[in-house]
């Protein structure tokens, strides 16, 4: 597209105005009311022309159209059939190749639908389903969730960042801590008193967690009770310190854990809960709103005011009863 030809020298009057450019033929002026007519046309086709680049969209950007940002997570629509993910927990995102798709940016774009809702972000091409649980961290097969439809028309759901299946814990039956799902705690055995193989120590940081599931055959009340241990921490202090339970999505609940003497002294407290029949995922974590700093032995999800179980007494060799969590 061609611009106005610059006029060298300045022009006179208005009606003196000859344009000049190679790229323009020749034009004859017969008349003064010829050559105002011209340059009005002149004039009207610069502007047509200012208006028409200016309202030219910039090209887009063909990865940016693809790419859903939630959080620290990123996904990348690239065809079908085909979805690019990516955990960041510093928000950093890596461009570079992925190993096993060559040439990402070679994929002709896809029409998918992006929803938000129950805090669960949803990407769906008509072909695949991506589901993640938006601000729930690295993906899990807890967070993470894909659903395949094939050309038969059969659903195939799966999980591709399962590392293992979330322990179970019975209703009413003792686990033990270090056998459940544990983020950013650790197995320990420097002080007496446990049961099990150990206990979870830790707690330090805020997203340290204990996780499990269990399956309610009937609603009512129900207490989390657990046998933990609570002294001096790195903080200097000896007080009563805090964790949240988490069940499914619900808000968190508050479980209090009072000092010891020392951190050799298992002490027991609950929580109430309120569940509904069916499968649930329980969490015990330090949210930001928590002190922390304990370690844990073990826990029972049990009906309201029953008593502490006892320990599993299963030895090696033995039947595992189902339902019943059993010292490896």
């Amino acid at each position: 597209m061609s611009t106005a030809p610059m006029i060298w020298p300045p022009p006179g009057p208005l009606d003196d105005v000859v344009p000049r450019s190679t790229h323009l033929r020749p034009i004859s002026i017969r008349s003064r009311r010829q050559r105002r007519a011209l340059s009005s046309v002149i004039v009207a086709a610069t502007a047509l022309g200012m208006l028409g680049i200016a309202a030219l969209p910039a090209a887009a950007d063909p990865a940016a159209a693809r790419t859903v940002v939630s959080g620290q997570a990123r996904f990348e629509v690239l065809s079908p059939t085909l979805i690019r993910t990516e955990y960041a927990g510093d928000t950093k995102f890596t461009d570079g190749s992925t190993f096993n798709v060559i040439g990402r940016d070679d994929f002709a774009p896809t029409k998918f639908t992006k929803t938000e809702q129950g805090g669960w972000l949803t990407l769906d091409t008509g072909a695949m389903t991506v589901r993640y649980k938006e601000g729930s961290g690295a993906f899990t097969q807890d967070t993470l969730q894909t659903s395949l439809t094939l050309p038969s028309g059969q659903k195939v759901a799966g999980t591709p960042w399962v590392t293992k299946p979330t322990p179970s814990c019975t209703i009413g039956t003792l686990c033990e801590a270090e056998a459940l799902g544990l983020t950013g705690l650790s197995l320990a055995t420097d002080h007496g008193g446990y049961t099990g193989a150990g206990f979870a120590a830790g707690f330090e940081n805020v997203g340290n967690a204990l996780t499990l599931a269990t399956t309610v055959q009937q609603a009512g009340n129900y207490d989390l009770a657990m046998r933990y241990a609570n002294n001096q921490g790195g903080d200097g202090k000896v007080e009563t310190r805090t964790l949240s339970i988490i069940v499914d999505d619900a808000a968190p609940v508050t479980l209090s854990l009072p000092a010891g003497g020392n951190w050799d002294e298992w002490k027991q407290t609950t929580a109430p809960l309120a569940l509904t029949p069916g499968k649930h995922t329980i969490r015990i974590e330090r949210t930001a709103a928590d002190s922390g700093r304990v370690n844990v032995d073990s826990l029972a999800v049990v009906p309201t005011g029953a008593t502490y179980p006892a320990p599993s007494t299963t030895a090696s060799g033995q039947d595992c009863a189902f339902g019943v969590v059993c010292q490896a």
